[in-house]
Order: structure tokens, then sequence, then C-alpha cells
């Protein structure tokens, strides 16, 4: 059974054509249509290779270079599996993928679901086995209501569903990461047969292996003796030192593939470098006045991005750079340097008067708060003092419901419970809870008499013999005792 499950939507996401761009256009029904959908591919795009030109005419009709490298990754492991979710015709995805390199087998190995049926997917897809699932989509509303159908079909497991826009899914990070994951989970796989002896010895490799990884000698020192406190802590039982070297070879496998994303980065930033360098140099020989334009426009531009948001700022860097460069006329690239000249006079304008209209709503706040009236803070403070004495009241009544709760459901009963009852914010709401704990209490007294208590060493023996197994999810539990009081859960409106 796969370890991981892929959801991706088709249009906007393996292609960044939307449905409503695509289904229209005469390619597509001619390839819907056609005996031979290669053929109408072949005439329309020319013959695909590792070298295929993309150009700005159909780089959104095909699948990009990083998402074929992304698919036939993930096809070629046995522990992933991707399921297509599109109202797009299941013949011209499969057309497609055929055209762009993937083999008979590799395409077999994709399954294909619409929208509406997405619920079926995840009840079929998802098992016990599955330890993490990607959902990959546009939409908004598709990824938050798949997020919620996995979680209750697998309570706890990882989900990954970054939010995208169409054309704009980052496929090799994806890539690295699924595969840094793959590898972790097939070397967790070999310690199940590994006594305590032999753990130990993997925990110290493992231990020198992740110090090593740590470019500081000051983070080596402090993580060092992190692990050693947790080895000690481990040595108790085999299964408690399996776990411990699990986390290591996760911790070494992420760090790994953070390493190499750094490389990845600087070799292409290097690459990028070396490129508009060579550039310049061609330039300062047959067009002097363009070079100078070019890097007046980036020290503008540079100025800009800074007044950005942080999280924009390389995108919007990379797009003002594009535009720079894509601008061969000189004097269309002077009128385009006076352009971000204005625009950052203006944003330096903006920035200022917002940061004046700040500076002065935090004197205003600042000033309401010294004035606030006597009366105010007394009824606050009375306020806080009726929600303690509720929140008391409150934990006292699930104490007395854990004595009627089902053993099944007891696990971390009173942690998950009092955890709920501390997230009420006001006092309509602690009011409220704290009544329906009492109603449930009542309930569970008229339906069934207290267990008798156990002594101190069976509840002990207990403890212990229960933190062997397997616990049902905390959602479960919750569930469980939000259906006797009558409230809601805790993924539900107690928040």
């Amino acid at each position: 059974m796969p370890k991981v499950v892929i959801f991706a939507g088709f249009n906007g996401t393996v292609i960044s054509t939307l449905k409503t761009q695509l289904t229209p256009a005469p390619f597509y029904l001619s390839v819907c249509n056609a005996e031979n959908p290669q053929a109408v591919f072949e005439k329309s795009f020319g013959k695909y290779n590792e070298s295929f030109d993309y150009s700005k005419d159909i780089i959104n009709t095909l699948m990009r270079p990083d998402t074929v490298k992304f698919f036939h990754a993930m096809l070629a492991d046995p522990d992933v599996k991707i399921n297509i979710i599109s109202k797009t015709k299941k013949k011209y995805i499969k057309a497609l993928f055929l055209y762009q390199g993937f083999t008979e087998a590799e395409i077999k190995r994709l399954s294909f679901s619409k929208p509406e049926k997405n619920a079926e997917s995840i009840q079929k897809l998802v098992t016990t086995d599955t330890k993490r699932v990607v959902i990959l989509d546009t939409n908004a509303d598709n990824r938050q209501t798949m997020q919620q159908s996995v979680s209750e079909k697998k309570p706890g497991v990882e989900i990954i569903a970054p939010a995208e826009k169409a054309g704009e899914f980052k496929w090799s990070e994806y890539q690295a990461a699924l595969s840094y994951i793959s590898t972790a989970t097939e070397k967790i796989a070999e310690l199940k047969d590994l006594n305590i002896g032999a753990l130990k010895v993997k925990a110290i490799s493992s231990v020198n292996e992740l110090v090593a990884l740590q470019n500081d000698p000051n983070q080596q020192r402090i993580l060092r003796e992190q692990c050693e406190n947790q080895f000690q802590q481990s040595t108790e039982s085999e299964e408690k030192m399996r776990l411990f070297v699990s986390n290591l070879i996760i911790q070494i496998e992420v760090k790994k593939e953070q390493q190499e994303k750094e490389k990845r980065v600087q070799a292409e930033i290097k690459k990028q470098e070396l490129i508009e360098l060579l550039a310049i140099k061609q330039d300062e020989a047959t067009h002097p006045q363009r070079v100078k334009l070019l890097k007046k426009g980036k020290k503008i531009i540079e100025k800009l991005v800074t007044l950005e948001d942080p999280e924009a700022r390389d995108y919007l860097r990379e797009s003002h750079l594009a535009t720079l460069r894509s601008l061969g006329n000189i004097k269309d690239l002077e009128n385009h340097v006076e352009t971000l000249k204005e625009t950052l006079r203006l944003k330096i304008i903006v920035a200022s008067r917002k940061q004046n209209i700040d500076s002065l709503r935090e004197k205003k706040e600042e000033l309401g708060s010294q004035q606030a009236k006597p009366k105010d803070i007394a009824s606050q403070e009375a306020k806080k003092k009726e929600m303690d004495a509720l929140r008391t009241q409150g934990k006292q009544l699930i104490r007395e419901l854990f004595i009627y709760e089902q053993d099944e459901y007891k696990g971390n009963f009173i942690q998950i419970q009092t955890g709920i009852l501390n997230k009420m914010q006001t006092l309509d709401t602690l009011t409220a809870h704290v009544t329906s704990l009492e109603s449930a209490l009542e309930t569970a007294k008229k339906e069934a008499p207290p267990k008798p208590k156990k002594s101190w060493f069976e509840n002990v023996s207990s403890m212990f013999s229960s933190s062997a197994e397997t616990a049902q999810p905390a959602q479960t539990e919750s569930k469980s005792v939000a259906k006797s009081a009558g409230k809601p859960n805790s993924t539900g409106n107690a928040k």
C-alpha cells in the first residue's frame, strides 16, 4: 500500500492553462476526437525530446520541464500513488503524458477522478499505511475540503497542501522533499530487526552524522548535548531506542535536503550572474548606452523591492528584471527606467504616509489605554475572576467524568478536555461549555455507576501497558466525549 498519496489537479496545476481556457480550444477538441492523438500533438508542437523548445505560445498547454521530472520520479517510486483530479477528458490527459515521454507502464500507475468524487477517492487511496498526503490544487475550497476529508479518514497524517496560483507550483521542491521522505522511510524500515545493542551503535553513528552536518560549532555543541540526553532516556527499552534512531534518521535526511536545496539555489544564482556578465560584456562593446540604462534600472529595482512584502520580493525582482532585459529599443528602455524611478518615488511617499498613520494610531491607542476608566478595569478584573472560577469548576467536572468514560477512550481524556476548556476565550462560551459538562456528568451518573477505583499499583501498571499500545487518535477521543456531552468537538466551534 502507498506510503505517500498525491492528489493533483490537472488544469492550472499539472498544466498552467485553466479548464475554461483549454476545453473550448480547437486543439483540445481535435485531440479528444482524433484516432491518433499523438499525431495531433506532433503536428502542433513537433517531436518531443529532452531539448524540446518551450515557447511562450505553448508553455501553458504542456507540462513544464520540472513537472515532467516530478512525475517521472514519483511514478518510479512504488511507495507513491498519484491521483489526477479533473473534469478534463481522461483521453486528453493520457495523450499529453504519452506525448511528453511517459511510458504506457507509467501512465497505468496514474488514477483519475472528478472533483465531485474527491471524498470517495480519499476513502479509497488513503489507508493505514499512508504516512503523508500531498494536495496540489489551485482551488482553495477544494484544498480545504480534501484536507478535512483526509484528516477524518486518518487523523494525524501529515498533509502537504501548498497554496499556489496556476503555473507557480514548485515541482522541483516537492520532488526533493518527497525523495528524502522515501530515503528516510527505507532506512527506518531497516531498524525493525535490530536488537538494543545494534540500535545503540546506530544511534551513536547517527548522532555523529547529524552533528557533522551543522555548520556552526556552537550549534554542534548544543545539538550533541541534546542528543546525548535523549540517548540516555531511550536506553530504557528497545522500542524507545528504535524511535530515537528513527527521529535521528529523519533529521539527517531533512538537513541533507536543505543543504542540497541551498547548493541548487547558489548554482542557479551563479549561472544567472554568469549569463548576465556575458550579456553585459557583449553589450558594452556594442551598446554602451543600453548597459548604462540597465545598471540604472537594476539599482532602482533593488530599492523598489525593499518596499514590498518580504515573501514577494524575489518574484517581483525577477519580474522587473525580465521586463527590463526584454526591452531592446533604447527609447523604450529609457522610458521604462523613468517609469521605475517615478514608481519608486510614489512608493516612498506612500510608505512614509503609512508610517506616520501607524505612528499616530499607536499614540492614540496608548493615550486611550492610559485614560481607561477605573470602572472598565474593575469590570474586566471581575470578568477574569468569573472565567477562572468557571475553568476550575470545569476541570473538576472533567476529572469526575473521567471515572465514567469508557476504557478505550480514556487515554489522554483529561488532557484533551482541559485543552478544549482553556481555549474558551469568552464568558458566554465558557459558561455554555461548563453547563454541557454538568449535563454530561449528570447523564453519565444515571446511565452507569462509577467503576470501582483501582489500587495505586493497578493504575501505574495500566498506564505502562497502555503506553505500549497504539493510542486512539486525539480527534477520536475528543469526538467520543463531545458526543456524550452534546457539545462541539475540538475541531469544531469550541474555539
